[in-house]
């Protein structure tokens, strides 16, 4: 049940790749790179420790300065790079539904809640048409009521399910009497 709710609203909202063209992929691209460019040093001093200490120990001061150079030179490129690619890619990263589902199914109140908003429409069209459906399905009970052997007469009519299908329409099927 908490599947079709999620659908229905995810089919309202778009679809997580559209969520995430809105917010900008480039601007955001931008803004992660001027802090990651604040902190080139710390990040580069952090991962050559934990990779290769006795040589990032040993490096001259200029070498390590080149090397930061290079890496703010790299970082833009490289962080547009994975922006575009986590837009392309959001969909099989993400799985909307699922995760939704599974905090619906957490949060029950939630749930119905969800479910009364979402299904208010659906709700209101089945109480209407069933208000003006009710007079011709009464209608159709009370023959059957009344007039008992002609409905048991339509029921005869009907073919055997082994029979083949008839040609022409179903009450052909009676003329045989």
């Amino acid at each position: 049940m908490s599947g079709i709710l999620v659908d229905r609203v995810i089919n309202k909202l778009g679809s997580v790749s559209e969520f995430v063209r809105q917010m900008q992929p480039e601007a955001i691209a931008r803004h992660v790179s001027l802090h990651v460019a604040d902190h080139v040093e710390e990040y580069v001093d952090g991962i050559m420790q934990a990779e290769s200490p006795v040589l990032w120990a040993n490096l001259p001061a200029v070498v390590k300065a080149q090397i930061y150079q290079h890496v703010r030179r790299s970082l833009p490129p490289m962080i547009d790079g994975l922006a575009l690619a986590l837009v392309a890619e959001v969909d099989q990263l993400v799985d909307v539904r699922e995760m939704i589902a599974s905090q619906l199914e957490l949060d029950r109140g939630l749930m119905v809640r969800l479910f009364c908003e979402v299904g208010d429409a659906e709700f209101r069209f089945i109480i209407n048409i069933s208000f003006w459906d009710r007079p011709r399905f009464r209608r159709a009970a009370d023959g059957a009521v009344l007039f008992p052997a002609l409905a048991w007469d339509c029921c005869r009519c009907m073919p055997p399910r082994s029979a083949s299908p008839p040609t022409g329409s179903r009450w052909r099927w009676c003329s045989g009497r």
